[in-house]
């Protein structure tokens, strides 16, 4: 969200949990650099998948690195409501056509099990492969904007203040298009037709399925006699594929 306040087209954990190549576990320099370039990322926020971090800097070995720290507590409770529960069966339903593809459940912030020793190992692994200077360590209790655009070599235009830790802080998008939350004619338009294509998509599948059914029924009915009981299972009469059972 600070990120996004000084300018930078910056994407967030839940944006690039989208893109497989930017988190799959055997990710490749040119495929990362690709999907970087693409996406016009200024700024990427790697976490939960925070062992990408040596790919990362071996893509943009000028780029500089931000370290959020966190005593181990505050972070575990964080980690309990928003990652963990991804990770569960449920959660990685939804986010089955990543998570189960990057094997996100036993890498990154997932090691939340691993205990203090783990996290402690983590940060210190992460200030061992930044090149020297290019490492910012923010405690987000009390870090300043200053203190960002310093580092960062921005001209200083938020004075001392403390940084946001929350996105609902700032009148900021959430996005990186802030047009998506204008609610414009044209946004309207183009959720609508996403919407129907889904809807159609949806049709599309249950005729699939309910025809894979009469194809079955109709095969079934010819050797076992089964034709009354796949009538009742798809509620109306089978059309069998054979002379010899041709009845309705």
């Amino acid at each position: 969200e600070a990120l996004r306040q000084l300018g930078l087209r910056t994407y967030h954990g839940d944006d690039i949990s989208m893109v497989k190549s930017m988190q799959t576990d055997g990710a490749d320099p040119v495929s990362w650099a690709n999907t970087v370039s693409r996406c016009r990322m200024e700024a990427v926020s790697l976490e939960p998948a925070v062992d990408m971090l040596p790919l990362a800097l071996s893509v943009s070995p000028q780029a500089k690195v931000i370290l959020t720290l966190r005593d181990y507590p505050s972070w575990v409770r964080s980690m309990q409501l928003l990652v963990l529960p991804m990770s569960r069966r449920s959660g990685q339903t939804l986010l089955s056509s990543t998570w189960s593809h990057a094997n996100m459940s036993d890498r990154g912030a997932n090691k939340v099990h691993g205990q203090e020793e783990a996290y402690l190992a983590h940060l210190d692994e992460i200030r061992r492969i930044t090149p020297p200077g290019r490492l910012l360590e923010v405690d987000v209790r009390t870090a300043t904007w200053r203190e960002l655009e310093e580092f960062l070599g921005l001209p200083p235009t938020k004075g001392d203040g403390r940084l946001p830790r929350s996105p609902r802080s700032s009148k900021v998008s959430r996005t990186n298009d802030p047009d998506f939350n204008s609610f414009s004619p044209q946004v309207l338009l183009g959720i609508g037709i996403l919407c129907s294509l889904h809807v159609a998509n949806y049709w599309a599948v249950m005729l699939l399925a309910r025809a894979s059914i009469l194809f079955c029924a109709g095969l079934c009915s010819c050797c076992c006699g089964l034709t009354s009981l796949f009538k009742r299972m798809v509620s109306y009469p089978v059309l069998t594929l054979c002379g010899l059972c041709s009845r309705r």
